[in-house]
């Protein structure tokens, strides 16, 4: 089979496309054949060592996955031999790839290729439980993957403003579509006037935070009394540097989010949903794919802005 293989050179990390055996299952494991590998901005940390791979290399890339079963372990119950299924693989980058029963998630047949990789509309998802009584968000990073998706939610949940943040202006049409009322463009110097300017009279009761950096932290400073600041993601590479003091007054209050804390069954009964709105027209699922062989061409673009929506290779 064909994988995605990423070794160590002198003091770089690469990717190469090479071919592999197809990999056995354990009791516990599901084999299946891949249709759609989901990229994820963490995937480009990995790769650049600022995250540490979770095998010693060279191995084959980690990732979620879409694709058919075409092997079911002794032990694993609820799934069959055909069934199309998501889920995330510790070697995804792959033509065929092993998950783990409790890492699988059933998807409808009729789905496009590629709209089976819901972790991000998971994650959006995840960000926003309990968030129906804000008045006003601010979403960094709208264009991406989660923001997406976590524009769309948030219209869903009739909250009145929702403040998309992007690093440029070519993008604020799109988040626009989605059900963004303002957009800002952070790579501005003058961003935080554009902001300021917004929420004059409401300030932001939930910020969701996938930058990090500077920006997180001037952001945490735009809180409302008892707002609340979402950190998942860090795509700038640098940590946020908060005065814990200045939330004092305002109660407010910053946390992490991590889908992986998000239960088994919680996380299909999402994916029933998201899939069942997706099919039904309710949730756009923009896709930028590019062919298995591509990847370097796909990492690029994600890296410099380029994508919008759901980045996929498929095979």
């Amino acid at each position: 089979m064909k994988a995605i293989i990423l070794k160590q050179e002198d003091n770089r990390r690469v990717l190469s496309l090479e071919e592999r055996g197809i990999p056995d299952v354990t009791a516990q494991e599901v084999l299946i054949k891949t249709i759609a590998v989901g990229i994820n901005y963490a995937d480009i940390q990995i790769r650049k060592g600022v995250y540490p791979p979770p095998v010693e290399l060279p191995a084959i890339m980690q990732g979620e996955v879409e694709g058919i079963i075409t092997v079911v372990g002794s032990e694993v119950t609820g799934f069959r031999i055909g069934q199309r299924v998501s889920g995330f693989a510790t070697h995804g980058y792959a033509e065929y790839a092993v998950l783990h029963s409790d890492m699988v998630n059933s998807l409808p047949d009729e789905l496009q290729p590629g709209q089976g990789l819901t972790g991000q509309a998971l994650t959006a998802k995840h960000l926003l439980e309990g968030a129906a009584h804000y008045q006003a968000v601010v979403i960094t990073a709208a264009a991406g993957g989660v923001g997406t998706f976590a524009v769309q939610l948030a219209k869903q949940l009739d909250i009145p403003v929702i403040i998309a943040m992007t690093g440029d202006d070519s993008k604020a049409d799109y988040v626009k579509s989605l059900g963004a009322t303002h957009h800002v463009t952070y790579r501005k110097s003058d961003w935080e006037h554009q902001l300021s300017g917004i929420i004059s009279r409401t300030a932001p009761n939930l910020i969701l935070d996938a930058v990090g950096g500077e920006l997180g932290a001037a952001l945490a400073a735009h809180l409302s009394f008892r707002g609340k600041m979402v950190v998942y993601g860090g795509t700038v590479a640098q940590p946020t540097m908060l005065n814990l003091q200045e939330l004092i007054m305002r109660e407010a209050v910053v946390s992490g989010a991590t889908l992986y804390a998000v239960t088994k069954q919680q996380q299909q009964e999402w994916v029933n949903e998201i899939t069942a709105a997706i099919l039904q027209g309710q949730l756009e699922m923009p896709l930028t794919a590019y062919p298995f062989a591509e990847v370097a061409g796909a990492y690029a673009d994600l890296e410099s802005r380029r994508t919008r929506g759901r980045v996929i290779l498929t095979l």
